[in-house]
């Protein structure tokens, strides 16, 4: 029964990734192609914060792992880890498009696909718990 709970949350994470990827290609029709350029070149300083954030994520997990591996579960920091750097760069790209001006349809998809890997990301976390310590 662990197993169901650790493989139905990372089938679920995948599942719900795939669909939110093209949620998101979807509501780009919904920009004219000034608005997707405009979007695009808004998000492109992001994108290299993003990447940084990442690589900060894998030297902190290294660190972390390293230092101190007989206290903290790699699994747990991972996607403790993870969650972060989602909480970021959800935070930053928010921020981001609350300053610029998109259509509601636009904006309306991207809740719903935030709501969803979010939820995915719990359900996930969960079944890791419970896979672990259940």
């Amino acid at each position: 029964m662990k197993e169901v709970a650790l493989f139905g949350g990372m089938a679920l994470l995948i599942i719900s990734t795939i669909y939110n990827r093209h949620q998101q290609e979807k509501a780009l029709a919904f920009l004219s192609n000034e608005e997707r350029g405009s979007f695009i070149a808004q998000f492109s300083k992001l994108r290299i914060l993003n990447l940084y954030t990442l690589v900060a994520m894998f030297v902190l997990y290294f660190l972390l792992t390293t230092l101190m591996q007989e206290t903290l579960n790699p699994a747990i920091t991972y996607f403790s880890l993870i969650f972060l750097y989602m909480s970021t760069t959800h935070f930053l790209a928010q921020r981001k498009m609350n300053q610029i001006d998109l259509p509601i349809a636009y904006l309306n998809i991207h809740r719903k696909t935030s709501i969803i890997r979010w939820v995915a990301m719990i359900i996930m976390f969960a079944g890791l718990i419970y896979y672990l310590y259940g």
